[in-house]
């Protein structure tokens, strides 16, 4: 029985509430005298909120440090946020689903920002990003489908997955070196996004990166990334040029998918493989140049390259899997008399001629 009061007295002053317009708050650190938001009713909250600095709990002064996990979840009523500058943390969900939301000021203080804390704020239509913040977590601004411009501040050094999926009229998107790591979907079905320059310290674009970014024109890929992942740049159809630095070891299957505006491709000189279907239906594809470096060349890798003219084959190839060229214009290729040509790896048009 005693052991029972003494846990029942420690959820008592763990989850202290007190109701304050339309908020309730909850304590955070008794001797540091910090609380969080836990709660705004989402019946009355409406229109322009403004987060107070502090909070009376008990009789007692606690300072307003973290809006809490899901606090303002489906608060659709709510068009406008300013938070105090005591806030240093904005919690899982925070803001999920406030779909009338079209500001928010976030101040200088805050130092995180958790997943999803902006997820499907469609009418979100700018943010600044405070320079303390370290990551951009997964789906931090998914579905924020109004935002049209952000900056990553230079403090960031890493954006996390699906961090911006879904921003469908995002237009522009600012780095900054120090950036290392873009995390796989962070971009996927930012339909207007016209060009990006990823900064020098990125090594990696996992898969799905900028999947269905279908007005691309313009990327540039830094002399550093190692590794370009699947389905990467899936479907980016307005991209015409493609130059993959020599610091590019592997490109995974699929990862230039459907790219049907590119023209030209500068492939690295390091390259070990041409992954599966890595350019399947680029069809508006001219030449291609096969590195040395190359061994294989693997299934479907340019199936559908229906302009596709030209294409140079090193002696060191190893192999060519079958589709890794059907469905093409070429006429005839050269290769070498080591190389094994798998059945169906060529159009039945193409003359394969080994010497």
């Amino acid at each position: 029985m005693k052991k029972l009061m003494v846990i029942c007295c420690l959820m008592v002053l763990a989850f202290v509430r007190v109701s304050a317009a339309d908020f309730v708050f909850a304590v955070l650190d008794e001797s540091n005298k910090t609380c969080e938001v836990k709660k705004c009713d989402a019946k009355t909250a409406s229109g322009n909120v403004v987060v107070p600095q502090d909070a009376t709990i008990g009789g007692k002064k606690y300072s307003v440090t973290v809006i809490g996990m899901s606090a303002f979840r489906h608060c659709n009523k709510v068009t406008s946020i300013v938070l105090p500058s005591t806030v240093d943390t904005i919690a899982i969900a925070a803001f999920y689903g406030c779909n009338s939301l079209k500001n928010i000021s976030l101040p200088e203080s805050v130092r995180m920002i958790e997943a999803g804390a902006f997820q499907f704020c469609e009418s979100l239509s700018s943010i600044k990003i405070p320079s303390g913040i370290k990551k951009i977590n997964s789906f931090t601004f998914e579905y924020c489908e109004a935002l049209t411009d952000v900056e990553i501040p230079a403090s960031v050094d890493s954006i996390g997955s699906n961090a911006f999926g879904g921003c469908k009229n995002l237009l522009s998107v600012t780095m900054h070196d120090g950036l290392k790591a873009i995390d796989e979907k962070a971009f996927y079905n930012c339909e207007k996004l016209i060009s990006i320059k990823l900064p020098s310290t990125i090594t990696r674009i996992e898969k799905e990166t900028f999947f269905n970014c279908n007005s691309l024109k313009d990327i540039t890929i830094p002399n550093g990334v190692t590794f370009i992942g699947s389905d990467a740049f899936f479907y980016c159809d307005k991209l015409k040029e493609l130059r993959i630095p020599n610091s590019v070891t592997t490109i995974d299957e699929s990862a230039f998918f459907n790219c049907r505006g590119l023209t030209s491709v500068t492939l690295s000189n390091r390259f070990k493989k041409i992954s599966g279907a890595a350019f399947r239906n680029c069809i508006e594809l001219l030449e291609i140049n096969i590195p040395a470096s190359v061994v294989s060349i693997e299934e479907e890798a340019f199936l559908n390259c229906y302009k596709l003219q030209k294409a140079v084959l090193p002696k060191t190839l190893k192999e060519v899997q079958k589709y890794a060229f059907v469905n093409t214009a070429l006429k005839s290729v050269s290769i070498s008399p080591k190389t094994k040509v798998m059945a169906d790896a060529f159009s039945t048009e193409c003359k394969v001629i080994k010497q």
